[in-house]
């Protein structure tokens, strides 16, 4: 009794044993040794000799159990979910309608191969779709003696050759071997080359395949033109405006195979009145006509609106056409956009600007400088006019982009000195990027560089120094005038010598000193005999203040209120960019502040419109409509939004909605780069980005770029793949760099 108790108690131990080491190794019911096949739908191994029993299932992974099983080899027109599960089928993918096809330039030729096609790329050697096929130039083509008659069949070329009887020419249907011994297509057929014959119509064939003649059938053991065909030269020809008919009242040759046709007098078939023809063989209701809701109408982009042909939303009738009247509209053909001056259909079939032509908004193309024009109205850049049919920049102004005009005036940015040298000669491009006069020249009004005195000058480079002219080839002051600064000649009695003041009564405002008349202190000579009052000095009206800018305040000549003190005599206007160090130093500016940089700036929320002004940006502080950026936002519990149905494409622009492209995520959006997509599925402009079209973003201050020209802020360009203002420049808003005053020593 012991010993079996001990023994029952030992199988109970191995048993135990057995259980814990299967269960250590997984589910040792559905795994298989690396030398076992796997059933079907059971747990295999992929790189196993022979990973499944059977020969049709293949070992692939279970994708919710992150398994290898067997299943089912899949075959073509089988049913799939992705092209994953058609992968056992070289050059096989999962269709639209979820069954499993060749790629195209391939044919199946069984149901688990695809071949190449006819003129399709294959390797050396490589299996032909087609019979009669091989692998020629690494292109599938006929085997010599035979000819192409479809993407996959191979013909024999018999017709015309040597045959003993009929049965050396039967290869080819409907051929027979002629009295002279050649291979001739039979009677009631024709040869259409060398490798086919086909029955004539009304002659007699089997299947639809024996009727040759394009657009027949084979209909009661007869080829014969398929419906909406006419039989005309043994050929099935479509009917087609214009065609002969027989005039009568109850012919229906046309109104047979062409709707709402009619036999014309002269035996034409014709549109009936109120239609007109779209295509060779169509006739639709003119615009404005009466129609049902399911009738076409004639005109593209017209449809039946209130029982009458109208043009779509957002187009309008001309010339025939319901034309666009808007741009990024969709498009065919640059007449479809003709609603919009100077716009075209690009390769996107979407209205847009013509080349050199801005889109100023959603229904105007602005000629940009150099570019077609009618009236100065149209010309995009300011200080623009449209002169000999071109836009271009009025006098005293000078292009320096196709979209900016620029007055000619020394201090202009420039990048290198030929930038100066169109507009000014004799100047160049300094360091910090302003146009100065050469050595040895001297500024005019600010306008133009001339010899200094002193300098060399001739008949064909003058001096144009008031009161000099040129001596031995060099800039002198005339007779009885003395030079003063190298930049003025001013007449030798205004420092006449004196004892006393009274010796200079002469000249208001002028005191003796050192033996010589000069200007009282806060005064300046301006000509021969006169002194004017500076910035500080004592004045009674604002023309006492001879400073330009300058007015009378407290009987003290001081800058204007719009105007900056830089020295006693010059007032310079209070711009962005202007030194400072509280907000009250930048008051005159609306919507600024002063920076921890310590120059005036747009506040958060504002972006800037010139160097003087800065407006709210999308939920920026507004009292009316008027202060928001454009006429499509509107000021909405004092803050800038867009109006209804318009989208905000930048903290700037709104756009109409339903111009801007739909997304599921970024990557359908034209430039994932600078767009995202908002969770009301809108493709707009990412952060730091601004819109040139409804489809194209470009970046700001910021904003990622791998080029300059990408950068949309002014006086910018791409450091480090973000935008930046340019060397000596300075950011005064998101969207504008001005010249770092602190740099040009201005203070």
């Amino acid at each position: 009794m012991v010993v079996q108790n001990s023994f029952d108690i030992s199988l109970l131990i191995l048993l135990f044993l057995i259980v814990n080491v299967c269960s250590a190794n997984g589910n040792y019911n559905n795994t298989t040794s690396d030398h076992e096949c796997a059933k079907s739908n059971k747990i295999c191994r992929p790189y196993s000799p022979q990973a499944c029993c059977d020969d049709n299932l293949s070992c692939k992974i279970k994708k919710t159990r992150n398994d290898f099983v067997c299943t089912e080899k899949v075959i073509l027109k089988g049913s799939c979910r992705d092209n994953d599960d058609c992968g056992d089928i070289k050059h096989a993918k999962c269709s639209s309608d979820k069954d499993c096809t060749c790629i195209i330039g391939y044919s199946s030729i069984n149901k688990t191969y695809c071949a190449p096609s006819l003129n399709s790329f294959c390797w050396r050697d490589e299996k032909c779709a087609a019979d009669h096929a091989s692998c020629i130039n690494s292109h599938c083509q006929c085997d010599e003696n035979y000819l192409q008659h479809s993407h996959n069949e191979c013909l024999p070329k018999l017709i015309g050759s040597y045959c003993k009887d009929n049965s050396e020419c039967s290869r080819v249907k409907y051929a027979q071997c002629s009295a002279g011994n050649f291979c001739v297509c039979s009677i009631n057929t024709r040869s259409v080359d060398r490798a086919l014959c086909l029955p004539f119509l009304n002659e007699y064939c089997k299947t639809n395949d024996d009727c040759k003649v394009e657009n027949s059938i084979c209909n009661d053991s007869k080829c014969q033109c398929k419906p909406n065909f006419m039989t005309l030269l043994n050929e099935c020809q479509a009917p087609y405006l214009g065609m002969p008919c027989d005039y009568s009242d109850d012919s229906e040759d046309c109104f047979r195979f062409i709707d709402n046709s009619i036999c014309s007098h002269d035996k034409k078939c014709t549109c009936l009145p109120i239609y007109l023809p779209v295509s060779e063989n169509k006739c639709l209701l003119a615009h404005n006509q009466i129609c049902l809701d399911y009738e076409q109408c004639a005109a593209e982009n017209s449809i039946c609106l209130n029982h009458r042909c109208e043009c779509k939303p957002y187009y309008v009738y001309r010339r025939d056409q319901c034309v666009s009247a808007y741009l990024q509209q969709l498009c065919r053909k640059e007449k479809d956009c003709s609603g919009v001056k100077f716009a075209t259909c690009s390769e996107d079939n979407i209205c847009v600007c013509k080349q050199n032509y801005f889109q100023s908004d959603n229904s105007t193309c602005s000629p940009l400088l150099n570019s077609s024009c009618s009236t100065t109205k149209e010309c995009f850049a300011a200080n623009s006019v449209c002169q000999n049919g071109k836009c271009q920049c009025e006098e005293g102004f000078f292009a320096i982009s196709n979209d900016r005009c620029a007055k000619i005036s020394l201090q202009q940015s420039c990048s290198i000195t030929h930038d100066c040298l169109i507009t000014i000669p004799h100047s160049y491009c300094s360091e910090i990027g302003l146009c100065y006069c050469d050595l040895g020249y001297v500024s005019i009004d600010g306008i133009k560089c001339v010899p200094a005195l002193g300098q060399f000058c001739t008949k064909s480079n003058p001096c144009s120094i008031d009161n000099s002219e040129c001596i031995d080839n060099k800039c002198q002051c005339k007779l009885y005038f003395e030079e003063a600064r190298d930049s003025e000649c001013i007449p030798i009695n205004f420092s006449q010598s004196c004892s006393y003041n009274i010796d200079c009564r002469n000249i208001k405002h002028s005191m003796c000193f050192y033996g010589e008349c000069t200007c009282e202190h806060n005064y300046a000579p301006v000509n021969s005999r006169t002194c004017v009052l500076l910035l500080g000095g004592f004045c009674s009206t604002d023309e006492d203040c001879y400073v330009e800018n300058s007015v009378c305040v407290s009987n003290i000549c001081k800058c204007d209120t719009q105007y900056l003190t830089v020295t006693n005599n010059k007032c310079e206007p209070n711009m962005l960019g202007t030194l400072c160090l509280t907000n009250d130093d930048c008051d005159k500016i609306n919507n600024s502040i002063c920076s921890a940089d310590n120059v005036c700036t747009c506040n958060l929320n504002y972006r800037a419109v010139d160097k003087f002004f800065c407006i709210p940006i999308l939920n920026g502080f507004c009292s009316e409509d008027s202060q928001c950026p454009t006429d499509s936002f509107r000021c909405v519990d004092h803050q800038c939004q867009c109006q209804p149905n318009f989208t905000a494409m930048s903290a700037s622009q709104c756009y109409e909605t339903n111009l801007i492209n739909t997304c599921t995520n970024v990557t359908e959006c034209s430039d994932s780069w600078h767009a995202q997509c908002t969770s009301d599925h809108k493709c707009v402009c990412a952060s730091n980005n601004m819109a040139l079209s409804p489809s194209t973003c470009l970046p700001i201050l910021n904003g990622f770029c791998w080029i300059d020209h990408q950068c949309m802020a002014e006086n910018s360009v791409c450091t480090d793949y973000r935008c930046a203002c340019k060397p000596n420049f300075t950011a005064v808003a998101y969207n504008l760099c001005i010249p770092d005053r602190k740099k040009m020593h201005l203070y």
